[in-house]
């Protein structure tokens, strides 16, 4: 009776009771996870979406059952119990068969599942799906992006990919294992992978996720989680109200910082290097280099170039980050460019690693000059982005693409100048000293001086 009143006033009372209804079915931690989601919501952000989807009779028949199916050991003595109850069957189960019945029975999630969306001003969106493992006792997520343009470009694609969307979102949480360590001996115990062969089938298990819906698997005493005591690991309320907000702000500052990156990736794997205008006074000449080749790699395609192993070795960039590959080249110069993003970008700077083919091969290892240009674009990058203020992480990578440009042209300049190599190129910047001190450093630093001028560090 009351609907259509309810609706004129903007009031959807029934959806909201409904959805409580519900969410009385979910399982402790994903019941802890709505409450205080659909809570912040409320108080503190308009933008977020809360909901529960799922089979509820499934839910209700699953609730009703006191006591879970414990997964059976396999043991000699599996046989001879499953002989006795074979008899009653006119045909004996294989033992794949009855191996792929416990691995589903073990991997099994909850028929109900927990959604928060997250929506930005500008109409983009992140759906996170939570899902609960009811014998490994995990929480996992899937994510889903809704963007209001198309994104193209395969490096720009891989980016916004929901699986790496939110990898990284706090320190060394990758999501690439299970928390909860009684996982892997239940795994091991059948027979099967490790849980990261599952995660695209599950979701992945990030640590946040377990401390939204109040598991505490790192407080919990390691004996017994491994002795799979599930009722050791009770979610709590105190663990959710702790993460709820920090988790939310992250996610949504994630999502932001990763479409920004998307738009200049995407830029860039098309050869264009063009600033914002309120950043090109930080580059008064034109570049008379150019970028070609940007290519996604691997980490281990990474690893394999010779002269990243100080990074890898300092764990400097690690399995985590985002790895490119590109070349800037003026004439016969052609400077390979292996670019570590960091998965928290711009909150990390990014990591250049520079090996040059022009008149020899030059690296930081035996050139330095490159290695000052590699300082250049690991530890001067603020310069270029300090007067910018708030956002300055839109335009940051592009900005040091064009930075690593010019310090390619002065130190090609500066080479022909001091006769160090053939006048192959004509000066067209201004710089007082084409080299100074015994490491004959290069005028890479620029100043706002009569127009602009370059001077050493």
């Amino acid at each position: 009776v009351t609907k259509p009143l309810q609706e004129y006033l903007g009031l959807p009372l029934d959806k909201i009771r409904k959805q409580h209804q519900v969410a009385y079915l979910l399982p402790k931690p994903l019941y802890v996870l709505y409450v205080q989601a659909d809570a912040y919501r409320e108080a503190c952000d308009t933008l977020m979406l809360v909901s529960v989807s799922g089979d509820e009779e499934e839910a209700r028949l699953l609730k009703n059952t006191k006591n879970e199916e414990k997964i059976v050991e396999e043991s000699d003595s599996d046989q001879e119990d499953n002989s006795e109850r074979d008899k009653r069957h006119h045909r004996k189960l294989s033992r794949s068969d009855r191996l792929e019945e416990r691995k589903k029975r073990l991997l099994l999630r909850h028929p109900l599942t927990v959604h928060i969306t997250i929506k930005l001003k500008d109409g983009n969106s992140v759906q996170l799906s939570f899902h609960y493992l009811v014998n490994l006792h995990v929480v996992t997520v899937k994510t889903r992006l809704n963007l209001e343009n198309t994104v193209h470009g395969s490096s720009a694609l891989d980016l916004i990919a929901p699986s790496k969307l939110l990898s990284g979102l706090f320190a060394h949480d990758l999501g690439l294992d299970s928390p909860n360590v009684a996982n892997n001996y239940q795994l091991q115990h059948l027979g099967l992978n490790c849980f990261s062969s599952y995660i695209s089938e599950l979701g992945v298990p990030y640590i946040w996720v377990q401390r939204v819906a109040g598991l505490d698997f790192m407080g919990a005493r390691t004996a017994e989680i491994m002795d799979g005591k599930s009722d050791s690991v009770e979610p709590k309320t105190s663990v959710s109200q702790a993460s709820v907000e920090s988790v939310m702000r992250a996610v949504r500052q994630r999502l932001k910082a990763r479409i920004a990156l998307c738009k200049q990736v995407q830029a860039l794997e098309n050869g264009s290097v063009v600033l914002p205008h309120n950043q090109r006074s930080l580059f008064p000449c034109k570049s008379s280099s150019s970028l070609s080749g940007w290519q996604r790699l691997t980490w281990e395609e990474y690893q394999a170039y010779p002269h990243t192993q100080p990074f890898v070795r300092e764990e400097v960039v690690g399995r985590g980050d985002i790895f490119y590959s590109m070349v800037v080249s003026r004439g016969t110069a052609k400077l390979l460019v292996l670019l570590a993003v960091k998965c928290d970008y711009p909150c990390t700077p990014s990591v250049y690693c520079l090996h040059l083919n022009w008149n020899g091969e030059h690296h930081a290892g035996n050139n330095d000059a490159v290695r000052d240009m590699e300082r250049e674009m690991n530890v001067y990058w603020m310069e270029l982005v300090k007067d910018l203020g708030h956002g300055w992480g839109s335009s940051l990578l592009v900005a040091q693409m064009n930075k690593l440009m010019s310090c390619l042209d002065l130190y090609l300049e500066a080479a022909g100048t001091t006769g160090i190599a053939p006048a192959e190129f004509s000066r067209e910047r201004i710089f007082f000293k084409p080299v100074r001190g015994r490491n004959r450093c290069r005028p890479y630093k620029f100043l706002h001086v009569s127009g602009g001028i370059f001077t050493q560090r």
